[in-house]
């Protein structure tokens, strides 16, 4: 695929994933105090903080919708760290698996400089690894509104 296909097809993905579906996400503390998003209930010996079902964008909960586009591997703790603390957030994640694809992973390398997973792209800020200070920063940065604090 050449680079101008490339380049729009990056560009529609966020029309796309707008569709979206409802998903639940848990945000889970463990014993040592570490709080995690996941999608799956939280393992035993960790207790649910809360259980939040993210929908697509089209239900008016932001004021500005917000893609979030993800490199990632399969079995990548930290990818999964940061898919789900984003839709807990809900924002739309659209989501490339680089574990084989030789023209995403060149996309990344430039993107990035590295071939590392995570990498998350949130408006003009990327972020790489699972920081979730760094992840809510962007989102703000990016103008998005949190829809818990929108109904207050």
């Amino acid at each position: 695929m050449n680079k101008s296909l490339l380049g729009a097809a990056f560009l529609l993905l966020p029309l796309v994933s707008m569709q979206g579906h409802a998903t639940d996400v848990y945000e889970c503390l463990d014993a040592s105090g570490e709080r995690s998003y996941q999608q799956l209930p939280c393992p035993k010996g960790s207790t649910t903080i809360s259980v939040k079902e993210t929908a697509n964008k089209s239900s008016g909960t932001s004021a500005i919708d917000i893609t979030a586009t993800l490199y990632s591997i399969p079995d990548c703790r930290a990818c999964e760290e940061v898919r789900d603390y984003l839709l807990y957030r809900g924002v739309d994640v659209v989501e490339f698996d680089v574990s084989e694809d030789v023209e995403l992973q060149n996309e990344l390398r430039e993107l990035s400089g590295k071939l590392n997973v995570p990498v998350a792209v949130i408006g003009a800020e990327m972020i790489t690894g699972y920081d979730r200070d760094k992840l809510a920063s962007a989102l703000t940065t990016a103008g998005f509104v949190d829809p818990k604090a929108s109904k207050e």
